[in-house]
């Protein structure tokens, strides 16, 4: 499993997730996930009008969506990562969600631990992350990667936002331990991809061996981030 930027050929696995959460009547996290009444092609648009700074939301952001997903093409859930300081107190600088059918099967930790992995090779030292009060789960997956409570403010959505600090400076052990992690997962997924490589069955081809390249590529910028820690 591994985090990807949403594809034109997930249109269908978008659309079941989405739907699994809409049925649920919870409040969808990240709010880039959040269907407008647009198609799945102009969803994908929106997104990269929200990575840039003149198109983005003003008071949000440039920000990036990755879905958490398999070889196989499943979506397990989301998350995001804003490239600048949060315009907005109970904005933080990442957030996740995992579809209901998905939860309570740990996904929710591996999800926040590639955030944060992306937020260092982004250079942050320290980032910032939100959950409801209500929402015990989600706090408890954030202490889990290091996060310390800083306080709590109204949600412009309604109840209570509870707000997080991680620290991303103390990478020592804990980082190689991570990296160690993230060996184990690219091993299990090339073989899960190598796999679907070889089903006669698909004809995409040279999409699988996109999405293995864009994931040795994120693991080598980590692999070269350990080694530059190591060596100062």
């Amino acid at each position: 499993m591994y985090l990807r930027k949403p594809l034109i050929r997930d249109a269908e696995e978008y659309l079941g997730m989405m739907s699994e959460w809409e049925a649920e009547g919870g409040m969808i996290h990240p709010g880039l996930l959040r269907r407008t009444g647009i198609t799945y092609p102009e969803w994908l648009a929106f997104l990269e009008e929200q990575r840039h700074e003149a198109t983005s939301r003003a008071d949000r952001g440039p920000s990036e969506l990755y879905f958490l997903a398999d070889a196989s093409g499943c979506i397990y859930g989301a998350g995001s990562t804003r490239y600048q300081e949060p315009k907005a107190t109970e904005i933080g600088h990442v957030a996740y969600g995992i579809r209901p059918a998905e939860r309570g099967k740990g996904y929710g930790k591996l999800l926040l631990q590639l955030l944060l992995d992306i937020c260092r090779l982004d250079g942050r030292q320290q980032i910032t992350a939100n959950c409801r009060k209500e929402n015990h789960a989600s706090r408890a997956i954030i202490e889990s990667c290091g996060g310390v409570f800083v306080g709590e403010s109204p949600s412009d959505e309604g109840g209570v936002q509870l707000h997080f600090s991680i620290d991303l400076g103390r990478k020592g052990r804990a980082m190689e331990t991570r990296f160690r992690e993230l060996e184990r997962l690219r091993f299990e997924a090339r073989s899960s991809e190598a796999s679907a490589l070889a089903n006669a069955e698909r004809r995409d081809d040279e999409k699988w061996q996109g999405v293995v390249a864009e994931k040795d590529a994120h693991f080598a910028e980590l692999e070269a981030q350990l080694a530059k820690q190591k060596g100062g």
